[in-house]
């Protein structure tokens, strides 16, 4: 093989115009419903490999310096320019540092990118990888075919979906259950459209039989052991590999071994010079006649210096830009953000029959955010130490409340800081326990009225509930000990919605009663003793950062920070 071998000399240097029309041109070929393939390497030819007919998975090994990380750009763009946004979609998992794909992750193929930056979105991409591979379970039984491909020819098939991952091994000893996990999806991934790269430096001991059976081709570049070569290509052969020769690499495929020189993305022209095919072009290149793509932006051209993956990359974002292909659909939600504006949940309310919006909940195996919903059938505990956002919760629900209509009572500090609305009735603090007993005594007697009396839905909010049930209890003759327990487990049955909120410490006796819980930042003791599964429980949380524990799953979700001013709906 030659001793260099840039990726222009592959896929030579195309315009947006020039991808478009290929890209035109490629939908009507036969080619795009039979290949997954890109040329990456060459010999004194092209080597293509094509993770449909050599996979449906690659695995690829090298040591520092070998050029891996260079490989899986080469290929990564390779496969961009070949196959649009609507063909191919991609899931980059960088564990060396969030830079082992650099211009790749602009590529408007991608959907989704995890670092160990970020280690959180591991299992939240994982998630999501199962969910999609779900739904399109779902898709093949309405369709009642067997395999996604089958899907193809109708042009109704999902994109193929493409996880790289850079340094499993390095994930797998921080996130044990991420790589089996991704192991278990390849397992079924072919029919269901699922193609997975693994890559790493070391793979001795990382590679298991279940892996290795699924993982059909291999590149492996220079590794310094001849047993981390046997164990990805069957033969010793990369160790022999010469160490100032980065990017030569034995390739396994069929059952058969070839050493190759990958390309490197980041070069210009190399030297070597690709055979031409008998109309003079490219072997490796495909052939159709071009469409002509309606006008899109300037065209943007690869220059001699050493950028050909920034300018394949432009490229590739122009050609989308002027066939109208947006992305494909993302595999699973963001992150939480750390601040949901009360104005993000405007229209949310009309989706809920009688209960409130309070947020956003998390759903990681879903695109996009729900809204945090409290149904308001039973009483809603918001546990949390102060600075956790307690006290806004509590002034998140009642001027969710006012905005429905309802008529809401306010125990605690200041009112709440709750603007001067028709619907805000009586406010009373621990500073008045006799005040607070007449208000919660009115509503007992208020709520248990005839039907054809009955008020309005009335909310009563109470915050820093442990200091509200010692100054009741300090009242004359125990009057007020047990008046607040009385109002939660009569209360709702009569129609009246109550909130509480406090330290976890002081509403053990008000949590039994409790159809929904909301946990902002506690201690480690506290979620066990609220009920916080432990795999929601690790990690700060920021202020409004709580787990929802309902009737349904437990989730995380983010409470909406109340806007200034006015409430919408008074």
């Amino acid at each position: 093989p030659p001793h260099r071998v840039a990726l222009a000399d592959l896929v030579g240097t195309p315009t947006s115009a020039d991808l478009a029309a290929r890209w035109a041109a490629r939908t009507a070929t036969p080619e795009a419903l039979t290949s997954l393939a890109a040329p990456v390497a060459a010999t004194d030819r092209v080597v293509v490999l094509d993770l449909l007919a050599d996979g449906p998975h690659a695995l690829v090994a090298g040591t520092t310096g070998a050029g891996k990380s260079e490989l899986l750009q080469a290929w990564l763009l390779a496969l961009a320019v070949r196959h649009p946004p609507g063909e191919l979609a991609m899931v980059l998992v960088d564990y060396k540092g969030g830079a082992s794909f650099g211009h790749c992750a602009r590529l408007p193929h991608v959907v989704g990118l995890v670092t160990d930056l970020d280690p959180g979105l591991a299992g939240r991409a994982l998630a999501g990888l199962r969910s999609e591979l779900a739904r399109r379970k779902r898709l093949l039984a309405g369709a009642g075919v067997t395999d996604v491909e089958d899907l193809r020819a109708a042009r109704t098939a999902p994109p193929r979906l493409l996880v790289v991952v850079d340094e499993f091994r390095a994930m797998a000893a921080d996130l044990p259950d991420f790589v089996p996990g991704l192991v278990d999806l390849a397992a079924q991934g072919r029919s269901l459209g699922l193609h997975l790269v693994l890559a790493t430096q070391r793979p001795a001991g990382a590679v298991t039989a279940q892996m290795r059976a699924n993982l059909a081709l291999r590149v492996c570049l220079r590794v310094t052991d001849a047993a981390d070569s046997v164990d990805v290509v069957e033969v010793p052969d990369a160790a022999a590999l010469p160490p100032d020769v980065p990017g030569r690499a034995v390739v396994r495929r069929g059952g058969r071994t070839t050493v190759v020189q990958t390309a490197w993305a980041p070069l210009g022209r190399g030297a070597w010079t690709p055979p031409p095919g008998p109309d003079g072009t490219v072997t490796a290149r495909w052939v159709g006649r071009p469409a002509v793509p309606r006008p899109g932006p300037r065209e943007v051209r690869t220059p001699s210096s050493r950028d050909h993956a920034a300018a394949l990359t432009d490229a590739v974002l122009g050609a989308a830009d002027r066939l109208g292909l947006s992305r494909p659909a993302p595999v699973w939600s963001p992150p939480l953000p750390d601040v949901v504006p009360e104005e993000r949940l405007d229209g949310s309310a009309d989706e809920t029959d009688d209960g409130l919006v309070l947020g956003l909940v998390d759903l990681p195996d879903l695109p996009g955010h729900r809204p945090l919903v409290w149904s308001a059938r039973g009483p809603l505990v918001v546990a949390g130490r102060p600075g956790s956002g307690r006290t806004t919760t509590v002034r998140t629900t009642a001027r969710a409340a006012l905005a429905r209509g309802w008529e809401v009572h306010v125990v605690g500090p200041a009112g709440l800081d709750l603007p001067p609305h028709p619907g805000l009735g009586t406010t009373a603090s621990a500073d008045h326990p006799a005040v607070v007993a007449r208000l919660l005594h009115l509503l007992l007697e208020r709520s248990a009225a005839p039907a054809h009396l009955a008020p309005p839905p009335t909310l009563l909010a109470v915050d820093d509930v442990g200091t509200v049930q010692r100054a009741l209890e300090r009242l004359p003759r125990g009057a007020g000990a047990e008046l607040l327990e009385r109002v939660l487990r009569d209360g709702p049955r009569r129609g009246l919605r109550v909130v509480v909120a406090g330290a976890p410490g002081d509403l053990t006796r008000q949590a039994r009663h409790a159809t929904d819980r909301l946990v902002l930042a506690t201690e480690t003791h506290d979620d066990v003793l609220l009920g916080v599964p432990s795999a929601l429980a690790p990690g700060p949380r920021p202020p409004g950062r709580a787990v929802h524990l309902g009737p349904a799953e437990a989730r995380r979700c983010q409470v909406a920070l109340p806007r200034t001013g006015s409430v919408v709906g008074g």
